[in-house]
């Protein structure tokens, strides 16, 4: 799914003032590609997820779709899974919601979950699981409605740095090999240069596109290799300067 974003704005009426929390937020989504967006806490990144997916609206702009009426998933900071369900239950669960659990989608969530290490616990309860097995079954879970689109707000930020990086690549390898459309926020640079094809730079509140960086790194690489390279410190660098000028 190709998606355009065009002069996003969003203010918060309160009371006794208005919040502008984006002035002007404009980039473009292509087909199967990763952005990742990164910007200082509190510049309105999870804001811009949440007008993205419909949850919110923007105060002036627009938001354009190549499909009238797309899928969207989205994938929170924490893997939200029910405790009392087992994990192929948990991964069925947007397919439930949205009327479509049918034999053949279950078949298919169960696939899913054997290719991505999870052959032996289909049926165990979410504390059986360590915390990137969970990340990975509510990739699961939002990859299982087929979606035209998928959010990603800071799903690896619960985990230690060895599974951070370690899932990041599974995922990463996940979204590629089923051509994905993705956006996904982080407040790592070094993750939203390994996994994006394009990294957005988002200024202080009230946020605007500071850059947008391509970092053309070699996908055939491992994570820790991206990380490696002269091209990638070089590029850290920069990103690390964009986000502490004033």
């Amino acid at each position: 799914m190709n998606v355009i974003l065009n002069n996003i704005k969003k203010i918060y009426n309160n009371q006794n003032d208005n919040f502008e929390a984006i002035k002007n937020i404009s980039f473009n989504l292509l087909d199967g590609e990763i952005i990742s967006i990164v910007g200082k806490s509190g510049c309105g990144k999870s804001t811009l997820l949440n007008i993205i997916s419909g949850l919110d609206k923007q105060t002036r702009g627009e938001i354009i779709f190549d499909n009238k009426n797309p899928k969207i998933s989205y994938m929170f900071q924490t893997d939200a899974l029910l405790p009392y369900r087992n994990v192929l239950d948990n991964a069925c669960l947007g397919l439930e919601l949205m009327n479509n659990k049918t034999n053949d989608n279950i078949d298919k969530v169960k696939n899913m979950l054997k290719e991505y290490g999870l052959k032996d616990f289909i049926y165990s309860k979410p504390n059986k699981l360590s915390g990137g097995m969970k990340q990975r079954v509510a990739l699961v879970r939002s990859l299982a409605i087929n979606p035209d689109l998928l959010l990603l707000d800071e799903p690896f930020s619960a985990l230690d740095y060895y599974n951070r990086i370690k899932v990041s690549e599974d995922v990463f390898k996940i979204l590629k090999n089923n051509k994905v459309s993705t956006i996904l926020i982080t407040h790592d640079i070094a993750e939203a240069i390994t996994m994006g094809d394009k990294v957005v730079v988002l200024s202080s509140s009230p946020s605007i596109v500071k850059n947008i960086y391509k970092p053309n790194l070699d996908d055939n690489l491992s994570f820790i290799d991206k990380r490696n390279s002269q091209k990638f410190n070089d590029l850290y660098k920069q990103i690390w300067r964009d986000l502490n000028e004033k």
